[in-house]
């Protein structure tokens, strides 16, 4: 069983236990006690006041490599080597969507936009899809990266 660790840089602050392979992938939420992290296939959702697992999210069935929250919380992108991204309720845990076409590879980078209806997602052809997160329609797709696309960058 593995550990996520929270920490300042004098002292743990909270071990959170539970994952059985690697953490690829930890995100926090700017406001909220609330935090995320994927390990393998799974998402686990962590309360941080609480120190408990809310819930675990299943239904990439590959290595989950991007995470995002929208700016209210209720949210989550996950973005993986099954060629997906996964748009999730987090009250409820469900999947409300996926997103995905014939030219997507592994998703390494997912961002929601600030309103919360676009999702970007970053993957190692190359490319950013931008995707209307209501709908699921792709709307533009980005093809002047000269490498892969494995990170993001945060809004406020």
């Amino acid at each position: 069983m593995l550990d996520v660790t929270v920490s300042t840089r004098r002292c743990v602050v909270r071990s959170l236990g539970g994952h059985e392979a690697m953490v690829v992938s930890l995100l926090a939420h700017p406001h909220l006690p609330l935090l995320v992290s994927a390990s393998g296939n799974s998402i686990r959702v962590w309360d941080l006041e609480t120190r408990s697992c809310l819930r675990t999210l299943a239904g990439h069935t590959h290595f989950v490599y991007g995470l995002a929250l929208d700016r209210t919380g209720r949210s989550l992108a996950s973005g993986s080597g099954d060629r997906s991204v996964k748009l999730w309720d987090l009250d409820s845990g469900a999947c409300f969507r996926t997103l995905e076409d014939d030219g997507m590879r592994y998703i390494f980078a997912v961002a929601w936009d600030w309103s919360g209806a676009l999702v970007a997602s970053g993957s190692d052809n190359n490319r950013v899809r931008v995707w209307d997160a209501t709908s699921g329609a792709l709307r533009h797709t980005l093809v002047e990266h000269s490498g892969p696309v494995r990170a993001r960058a945060a809004h406020p």
